[in-house]
């Protein structure tokens, strides 16, 4: 599909694409048709000041903290038009509130586990 001069992808065809395809939805999961056009990596904690739409947003989570009130940041990043955010788990988190996942599930915004192993240059 051709968007404001950019080609995009479902986040459901996506996610049949070599590293994705070894990722896990665990939230979110009635958004995965939205739209990729592009790709984002963050680890700052304000990187929906910078949202334009239909991001796929990856992070390591190092952001994430207990000062992070990452149900607004979801909400945020919803009302941008993110297409999802997918986390390395293992190094900074290991999981994410459960807080959060009701949020995002609730508004159909896809989080995704991405394998660990992969670099940011292989999505």
């Amino acid at each position: 599909m051709h968007m404001e001069g950019k080609m995009g992808i479902r986040l459901r065809e996506a996610l049949k694409i070599h590293p994705l395809n070894k990722a896990k939805v665990i939230a979110g999961a009635k958004g995965l048709d939205r739209m990729i056009t592009q790709i984002g990596v963050t680890d700052v904690p304000d990187f929906t000041d910078w949202i334009r739409g239909n991001e796929l947003i990856l992070t390591t989570g190092y952001f994430i903290n207990s000062s992070i009130d990452l149900q607004k940041v979801i909400r945020v990043a919803n009302d941008r038009g993110a297409a999802g955010i997918g986390i390395k788990f293992k190094r900074y988190i290991h999981e994410l509130d459960p807080k959060a996942i009701a949020v995002a599930n609730d508004l159909g915004f896809p989080i995704l586990s991405l394998p660990y192993e992969y670099r940011w240059v292989d999505y």
